[in-house]
């Protein structure tokens, strides 16, 4: 595992990077986003406090400024004769989809695995 401002030197549009979270008072999980140009990413979240009671999703964009320097990262390059912005293009015309959040079975690694076509 990198610190993100190790793994950010490696990172390509169209990777996966998964970021370990550890927070107070909660269990650790990892989140997974997408990377695009630009220097941000693609993820799912729910930005407003109605979607989180809804248990709603959303995929959004956001900045890689938004991820600290703390959460340790891994990245996963897709490896295929397909160009690495094949898979950004793909998360960026998802970006406003919302959906049903279930842990399980409809989360953030559904999301990106999807992108990645997995």
């Amino acid at each position: 595992m990198l610190k993100f401002s190790e793994a950010r030197e490696l990172i390509l549009p169209g990777d996966q990077l998964w970021v370990f979270h550890k927070r107070p008072l909660m269990r650790s999980y990892a989140h997974v986003v997408i990377i695009t140009k630009s220097q941000k990413y693609i993820h799912v979240s729910s930005p407003q406090l109605k979607l989180k009671m809804r248990a709603r999703a959303l995929i959004c964009e956001e900045s890689q400024d938004t991820l600290t320097n703390e959460d340790l990262c891994f990245v996963v390059n897709p490896k295929n004769d397909k160009p690495p912005e094949y898979y950004s293009k793909r998360a960026q015309v998802c970006k406003e989809i919302r959906f049903d959040y279930i842990a399980k079975s409809a989360n953030c690694e559904t999301f990106c695995n999807g992108v990645h076509g997995i």
